[in-house]
């Protein structure tokens, strides 16, 4: 190495470590200024004013009917004060004071997050459902901006897929999915795991996650503690072993692959490059 390169060395080391760190950890972090979202469009009706109506009339059953098993002393005296009909732990509380309590509830109140949200990749598929996109294409499985794909990547998509299509399907608030004669059967401080109710039910009535882990801290570390990458990586593997390949005509599979055959003969799609 000459002189001239032995100098000009350190300076492209200092222009290096600049343009890495440098300049860069002289900026703050950008971040817009503070202020307080407002919701600039009408909420989201989960449920008609019918099955809300629906849920309260059997919410008022449930209490004035059947009855709660209430432990704490303290809460029968008030409910007792209030007119509720008191015998032992059981606890009737009438329609007419849950109606007079609902009238001394406040116009309205103000919600504090327990925590930071933490952001995903379903908030870019929540946003466009719920802004009433008529046809989504969703890039399952893109990293990088689409430079590279994931078949791990793909799974968690998919897993967050079914969750959104899960919360899309219609509110059912018949008297069979309210549950109100299973709660008479089962009556207070039973339990519904035996009930014929959550037999026919249990299996499908909430969806389970292909990815996510509901075991508690000690029955994950003892499972050898998996990541969600480990998980979406089973999960993909899994699905491919289990394929099977649903039926197609054998005369539209033979027109499909010459279609192929034809246009890579002749060069696909045409391009600018």
């Amino acid at each position: 190495m000459g002189d001239g390169a032995a100098a000009a060395e350190p300076a492209r080391r200092e222009r290096g470590r600049r343009h890495a760190g440098g300049e860069a950890a002289s900026r703050k972090l950008p971040q817009l200024p503070w202020d307080q979202p407002q919701r600039l469009f009408p909420p989201m009706a989960i449920a008609s004013t019918e099955q809300i109506e629906t849920i309260h009339r059997a919410a008022l059953d449930v209490l004035e009917d059947i009855g709660m098993e209430i432990l704490l002393p303290e809460a029968r005296d008030i409910l007792e004060k209030a007119g509720a009909k008191v015998d032992g732990a059981m606890v009737w509380i009438g329609r007419e004071i849950v109606e007079a309590a609902i009238g001394t509830a406040p116009e309205d109140f103000t919600f504090h997050a327990r925590n930071q949200a933490a952001y995903e990749s379903v908030f870019s598929l929540w946003g466009a459902i719920m802004g009433g996109g008529n046809l989504i294409v969703h890039a399952a499985g893109w990293m990088e901006g689409g430079l590279v794909a994931s078949f791990e990547k793909y799974a968690l998509d998919i897993d967050l897929l079914q969750m959104v299509a899960t919360f899309l399907k219609p509110f059912d608030t018949s008297p069979d999915a309210l549950g109100i004669d299973a709660m008479r059967e089962v009556g207070p401080g039973g339990h519904f795991f035996g009930a014929a109710h959550t037999l026919a039910r249990y299996s499908t009535a909430f969806y389970a996650p292909l990815i996510s882990d509901w075991r508690n801290f000690q029955q994950r570390e003892a499972a050898g503690s998996p990541h969600a990458w480990q998980k979406a990586n089973q999960a993909w593997k899994r699905a491919l072993a289990e394929y099977e390949e649903p039926y197609l005509d054998p005369a539209i599979a033979e027109e499909l692959d010459a279609f192929v055959a034809r246009r890579i003969a002749e060069g696909g799609q045409p391009t600018d490059f």
